[in-house]
């Protein structure tokens, strides 16, 4: 299995990945997890809390860690609201 990487040394590259960070309680959270670079995720609608880019007249995603929602049927990301302080690739499913 891969070894935990600190966003300090890097940020994973447009993928799905485990995601590390301490909740308000101080308990450690695992969560599947994308991190977005700024002006890549392009949002289907506007809100005041989404970031306009005038260049391309478009809304996108802010910059930041989003869970992946897998479950849900109205969300497919949340916003991760507090310091991702790791991350490692996701392990390989296992074959069934």
């Amino acid at each position: 299995m891969s070894e935990w990487i600190s966003v300090k040394d890097r940020l994973p590259e447009g993928i799905a990945c485990l995601a590390f960070y301490k909740n308000n309680l101080g308990r450690n959270r695992i969560v599947k997890a994308k991190y977005t670079k700024k002006y890549t995720v392009e949002a289907s609608y506007d809100d005041e809390w989404l970031e306009y880019n005038e260049d391309d007249d478009t809304f996108y995603y802010p910059e930041g860690w989003y869970e992946m929602i897998d479950n849900w049927d109205d969300y497919s990301f949340v916003t991760i609201n507090h310091e991702v302080t790791h991350w490692m690739p996701l392990p390989t499913p296992p074959k069934v």
